[in-house]
């Protein structure tokens, strides 16, 4: 298991964002394939990758949340529902993406860059809305981005 090392969730699906850029930089066929398997893998029922492939998606996702730093939120929001919000919003975005870049014949550079844009805003609007403003205690972090 690959360690993220970020107790600020914004700045883990951040470098999660970034590492999938590395990935999909280097083995475009491999990404398109995973992605294939992962959204239809009721098409696929006996193929033995969708299983192992839905379970490290899972445990990347579980280490995130575990590793989360709840101080950096407000005091005054419910700190589950917000995570939900940033990960619902998140995976809505990523799968978005993901289906243009697919049906499209793969990511592009440019495609990429425009999806880090639109995620590192909703990030910013989250950081805003959800977490303590900068020296409050708790939350002395420099923005994600």
């Amino acid at each position: 298991m690959m360690s993220l090392g970020h107790k600020d969730i914004l700045e883990g699906f951040w470098q999660l964002a970034l590492l999938k850029k590395d990935i999909t930089d280097q083995y475009p066929f491999l990404y398109a394939f995973i992605y294939s398997t992962h959204t239809y893998r009721s098409d696929f029922p006996n193929l033995e990758l969708t299983e192992p492939l839905m379970q490290r998606h899972l445990a990347v996702y579980e280490e995130l949340y575990s590793q989360c730093d709840t101080t950096l939120f407000r005091e005054d929001i419910d700190h589950k529902k917000a995570i939900d919000v940033i990960a619902w919003t998140v995976d809505s975005l990523v799968d978005d993406a993901d289906s243009k870049a697919i049906s499209s014949g793969g990511w592009e550079g440019e495609d990429y860059d425009r999806f880090l844009g639109s995620l590192k805003g909703y990030l910013d609007v989250f950081r805003t809305c959800f977490y303590k403003k900068a020296g409050e205690a708790g939350n002395d972090k420099k923005n994600a981005g």
